[in-house]
């Protein structure tokens, strides 16, 4: 017999969620017969399957060792395969039981998208299990993660879910577009476009490019952001610019398509002014992503000094 406590971290999910993450190799047609045969109980008490699993809750499976092995699938290997990620150049702006706020460096993936790559993703993780928030074993059934994902070379606030409960109502924050997320961007020229920014963006998958129209077009998405300027400079503009929807590529290819290229992206941007700017230590687009509003909290993060070394 194998007995679990559920913890913070995982209440809100629904025990048949719960069963296919620690028997990943068991079908739900026999999970349903061992509810029935009363072999999977909570808090000793047969269930149906629909059951919410809340805090504290004693998940009892009566399976043989060699049964549930078979069915967990996972082999005696202890080795904990975070142990050498460097944690020490994380920032984290805003924490709770729930929700993680980090500044994420440009050059770091927000998740892995090869086996070997370490991600903010992984680096957060690590951070956790050195907190004992969390440990190997409660990794087999629930892993936290990311919510909202920034391109590679793109810096600044990230959110990550450390519970069920914080990846729901981080997903929910950003789908309602409530948290008022804003970016600080650095534009060729000086702006002198419109405040409130609307139109159409319609991705090419295959080139992985946006095109910006003010019609729209089969396959097109709305577009909605408000563009505040911060600071004119000799041949720049320092722009605020806060979401109002959540398009791929929306600011970099909607500033572009108005005349303001963000300098050093090399989509969209100007490239002539780009390798001129290279040679000064501009190695990537200068796009943070600079505040985020959670709980009624407007959390901010440290804006990267190339930002203030353009002039």
């Amino acid at each position: 017999m194998k007995e679990f406590i559920i913890p913070k971290a995982e209440e809100g999910q629904k025990v048949m969620r719960f069963l296919n993450r620690i028997l990943p190799n068991c079908s739900n047609s026999f999970l349903y017969k061992m509810f029935r045969k009363k072999n999977i109980t909570i808090n000793d008490k047969k269930i149906s399957g629909k059951e919410v699993l809340r805090q504290n809750d004693t998940v009892k499976i009566f399976f043989s060792d060699e049964t549930f092995e078979k069915f967990a699938g996972r082999s005696n290997e202890t080795e904990n395969p975070y142990s050498n990620i460097n944690i020490s150049d994380i920032e984290i702006c805003y924490e709770d039981e729930d929700i993680l706020i980090c500044n994420k460096p440009a050059n770091v993936l927000s998740q892995k998208s090869k086996p070997d790559d370490i991600s903010i993703n992984e680096k957060l993780i690590a951070y956790l299990l050195e907190k004992n928030e969390i440990t190997l074993e409660t990794l087999r059934f629930f892993k936290p993660g990311v919510i909202n994902r920034l391109d590679r070379n793109t810096s600044g606030l990230i959110l990550f879910g450390k519970t069920i409960r914080g990846l729901n109502y981080g997903s929910e924050l950003v789908k309602s577009h409530e948290s008022n997320k804003s970016y600080l961007c650095l534009v060729i020229g000086r702006y002198d476009g419109p405040k409130e920014v609307t139109g159409f963006l319609t991705k090419d998958e295959k080139n992985n490019l946006v095109r910006y129209s003010t019609d729209e077009t089969p396959g097109s998405k709305y577009m909605s952001e408000t563009v505040e300027v911060l600071e004119y400079r000799e041949h720049f503009t320092l722009l605020k610019v806060t979401l109002h929807t959540g398009r791929s590529h929306q600011i970099r290819c909607s500033l572009s398509a108005l005349g303001y290229p963000i300098l050093g992206d090399v989509k969209y941007g100007n490239q002539e002014i780009n390798r001129e700017y290279l040679k000064k230590g501009v190695k990537r687009a200068l796009l943070h992503s600079s505040s985020i509003t959670i709980n009624g909290t407007e959390v901010t993060c440290k804006t990267p000094d190339i930002f203030s070394k353009v002039k």
